[in-house]
């Protein structure tokens, strides 16, 4: 699968992400969120400025950490 995203346009992924009706965000292996697509900011009611450089973790419901463990 990597090597057909590596054979994309750059711009064809950017819009996809961009135009996306699925709420997206690229997250750092660290967990803090690089980009935030529209969809995503219009859930959380938040601007991209106020979701990017926090912790993803700040925007799931606390019912859902146990998820984490299982990583």
């Amino acid at each position: 699968m990597t090597a057909a995203l590596d054979q994309l346009p750059q711009t064809l992924v950017a819009q996809a992400f961009h135009y996306s009706p699925r709420g997206m965000a690229l997250v750092s292996i660290e967990g803090t969120i690089l980009q935030a697509n529209p969809m995503i900011c219009s859930i959380l009611g938040l601007s991209d400025s106020e979701i990017i450089n926090k912790s993803f973790q700040e925007f799931m419901p606390e019912d859902d950490f146990f998820v984490l463990r299982e990583f």
